[in-house]
C-alpha cells in the first residue's frame, strides 16, 4: 500500500469513502492523535470500539491497519477511510492556520459533507433533520443521547430517564428480549451518556451529572435481569458509570448536593439487595468513600444491619457487609461492638480471620491459635490458608514454640518457595539440623516433578553448602541449566568433578536434542567456561564434540571460531 493521501478518492471504494464520511458525520470517531511522527492513531465507535492505525511518509500513506474482521493489509474498511479523511482535515486546518484567510470564498472542488453544510440555511438543515429522525431510529436516539442536555422543558433525571427508556423500548419490540444489534445501540447510547457525564464533572456541572448517573443507574441496571446478548459489554458499561460516579462522590460539591448523592445511594444500595441481578457491592463501595462524618458512619451501620436483616444476600456480599461494618465501628472507637459482631459471624472465614487478627492486636494467642486451627478446618481457599497458618506461624514465633514454628514455617516454604520461610524454620531446629534438612530434601523430591521444586531443591544444597550432593543431583537430572547457575561455587568446591559433570552433562544434553538450537546452546556454554577461565575444560568440551558428535553439521557450524 502506497499512495498520496490526497488521491484518497483515487483509491479507496466510494463506498467506504461514503462510509467513513458517514461515521465522522454520526461523531464515530472519538479520537484522532499523531502519536509519534507520521504514526496517527485513532478510536472509532461503530457498534463496538476499533483501533486503528495509519502509518505517513511524507504525504504517502504507507500503511493501515485497523482491528475490524474486513480490514487487511491490502483493503481499507470504513473505519480506515474514516481515519484517513479526518487527517486530511486536520492537516488542511493547520495549513489554513499557517496562511492568511482568503476575502473571497472559494468553490468546493468535490460534494462533500462540509461543503453542503456550508451551503444550506439553518431553515433546510433543522428541516432535513426533523425527517430524517422521524424514519432512521437510530439517528434519532443519537440525535437525542447528543442534546438531551440542552432540553430545559423537563425534570433533569426525568429527561434522561426518557431517553433510555425510549431506546430500550424501541429494540425490545413486543418481547423482553434484546438482540445483540438493539445491545449495541444503548451501548452506543451509554457511551454518550457516560461521555457527558464525565464532561460535566469536569465542568464543575456536578448536578447534572448525578441527574445523569441516576437515570442510567435507575433505568440500564434492571436490564441485567433480561436475556440479553452481549451483556457482558453491558456490565462493562455500568462498571465505567460506577466509577464515574465514584468520582462525583468524592468532588468538592456542595453540601446539599452531597447529601442527595448519600441519600441516594443508601436507597439504591438497599433495593439492589433484593434483586440477585443487581450489583450492591458497587452502591456499597460508594457508601464506603462517602462516609466520613460520624452522623454518616452511624447511618451507614443501621443501613447495614437492615441489609443483613432483611436482604438477598449472596456469600460474599454477607462477607463485604460486616467487614464494613466493624471497618466503621472501629472509625467510631467501638471495640467492644467490634468483638460481638466477630463472634457473631465467625462462620464466615474471613471474619474469623478478622478475629485472628484482633486476638494478635491484644495479645491473646490462646484463642488466636484456636480461631486458626478452627478456619484451617473449615476448607479455607489457597489465600486464607496462607493466611491462617502465617498467624500460626507468627503466634508459634511470639511464644517461643519451636516445634509449632518449625511445622508452620516450612508448610509456607513447601506452599511458597520462599526462602525466609526456609530460614525461619532452620532458626527452629535446635539440634540435629543435618537429619531435619536431609528428610526435608527428600521430602521435597517426592510427589510430581516441576521445574520450580527442582530449583528449590538446587537452592537449600546450594544455600546449605552441600556441594557433593549438589553435584549428584544436577548429574541425576542432567541439568545444564543448573549446572552453569551454580559452577562457580562447584569450580571452588572440586574443579576435578565439575570438570567430569561439564564433559558428561554436554554428552547427554547433545545425545538427547537436536537441531540448530541444541547447537547454538551448546556453543554458548563452551563461551560461558572461556570466560570463566576454564579455557582447558572448554576446548575438550569442543574436542569431544568434533570427535563424537562430527556428523552434525549445525554444531560443527557453531563450534567453528573454537
Amino acid at each position: 500500500m502506497n499512495f498520496p493521501l490526497k488521491n484518497i478518492e483515487l483509491n479507496v471504494n466510494d463506498e467506504i469513502l461514503q462510509g467513513g464520511e458517514r461515521l465522522i458525520d454520526s461523531n464515530g470517531l472519538k479520537r484522532l492523535e499523531e502519536f509519534e511522527k507520521n504514526l496517527w492513531v485513532s478510536q472509532i465507535i461503530d457498534g463496538t470500539t476499533y483501533e486503528v492505525e495509519v502509518m505517513l511518509v511524507g504525504q504517502n500513506v504507507k500503511a493501515t491497519t485497523c482491528d475490524c474482521e474486513k480490514a487487511s493489509s491490502k483493503d481499507i474498511c470504513v473505519h480506515i477511510a474514516a481515519t484517513l479523511l479526518s487527517i486530511i482535515a486536520v492537516k488542511k486546518q493547520e495549513k489554513a492556520k499557517r496562511k492568511p484567510s482568503r476575502s473571497t470564498p472559494t468553490i468546493p472542488k468535490k460534494l462533500t459533507t462540509a461543503s453542503i453544510l456550508k451551503s444550506v440555511s439553518s431553515e433546510e438543515l433543522n428541516d432535513f433533520l426533523r425527517d430524517y429522525a422521524r424514519n432512521n431510529k437510530a439517528f434519532s436516539l443519537a440525535l437525542k443521547a447528543r442534546f438531551v442536555g440542552k432540553v430545559e422543558i423537563l425534570n433533569d433525571v426525568e429527561k434522561y430517564g426518557q431517553l433510555i427508556q425510549s431506546c430500550i423500548n424501541s429494540v425490545s419490540k413486543n418481547s423482553r428480549k434484546i438482540s445483540l444489534t438493539g445491545m449495541r445501540q444503548i451501548l452506543a447510547m451509554l457511551t454518550e451518556l457516560h461521555d457527558q457525564v464525565d464532561k460535566n464533572i469536569a465542568i464543575k456541572n456536578y448536578l447534572e451529572a448525578f441527574s445523569i448517573s441516576k437515570a442510567i443507574f435507575n433505568n440500564i441496571i434492571p436490564i441485567l435481569q433480561r436475556e440479553a446478548e452481549g451483556k457482558k459489554n453491558l456490565n462493562i458499561a455500568i462498571s465505567k458509570q460506577f466509577l464515574s460516579f465514584k468520582d462525583l462522590a468524592v468532588s468538592k460539591i456542595p453540601p446539599a448536593l452531597s447529601e442527595a448523592i448519600w441519600n441516594y445511594t443508601c436507597d439504591r444500595f438497599l433495593n439492589s439487595l433484593f434483586f440477585t441481578y443487581e450489583i450492591p457491592d458497587q452502591f456499597l463501595s460508594i457508601l464506603q468513600i462517602m462516609g466520613t462524618t460520624k452522623d454518616r458512619q452511624i447511618h451507614l451501620i443501621d443501613v447495614i444491619d437492615k441489609a443483613i436483616v432483611e436482604g438477598t444476600l449472596l456469600q460474599h456480599t454477607a462477607v463485604n457487609l460486616v467487614s464494613t461494618k466493624i471497618a466503621f465501628l472501629e472509625k467510631l472507637g467501638q471495640e467492644k461492638m467490634i468483638e460481638q459482631v466477630v463472634n457473631e459471624n465467625l462462620a464466615h472465614l474471613d471474619i474469623l480471620i478478622l478475629a485472628v487478627e484482633n486476638a494478635l492486636r491484644s495479645n491473646n494467642y490462646k484463642r488466636g491459635k484456636q480461631l486458626a486451627f478452627s478456619g484451617l478446618q473449615k476448607e479455607p481457599n489457597t489465600h486464607q490458608k496462607a493466611m491462617l497458618q502465617e498467624y500460626l506461624l507468627e503466634i508459634s514465633i511470639l511464644e517461643n514454640d519451636m516445634e509449632a514454628t518449625y511445622e508452620f514455617a516450612i508448610a509456607r516454604f513447601t506452599s511458597t518457595y520462599d526462602f525466609t520461610f526456609f530460614e525461619m524454620a532452620k532458626k527452629a531446629v535446635t539440634n540435629n539440623w543435618p537429619s531435619v534438612r536431609a528428610t526435608l530434601i527428600e521430602q521435597m523430591k517426592l510427589g510430581k516433578f516441576s521445574i520450580e521444586k527442582r530449583n528449590v531443591v538446587a537452592k537449600i544444597y546450594a544455600e546449605e553448602k552441600m556441594f557433593d550432593e549438589l553435584i549428584n543431583y544436577i548429574s541425576n537430572i542432567r541439568s545444564l541449566e543448573l549446572l552453569q547457575k551454580y559452577d562457580v561455587q562447584l569450580f571452588e568446591f572440586n574443579s576435578n568433578k565439575t570438570n567430569k559433570l561439564y564433559t558428561k552433562i554436554i554428552g547427554s544434553f547433545l545425545r538427547s536434542h537436536i537441531g540448530r538450537q541444541t547447537s547454538v546452546k551448546v556453543r554458548s556454554t563452551i563461551a560461558h567456561l572461556e570466560k570463566l577461565d576454564h579455557k582447558i575444560l572448554a576446548k575438550e568440551l569442543v574436542r569431544m564434540c568434533r570427535d563424537n558428535f562430527a556428523e552434525r553439521h549445525s554444531l560443527m557450524e557453531e563450534l567453528a571460531d573454537f
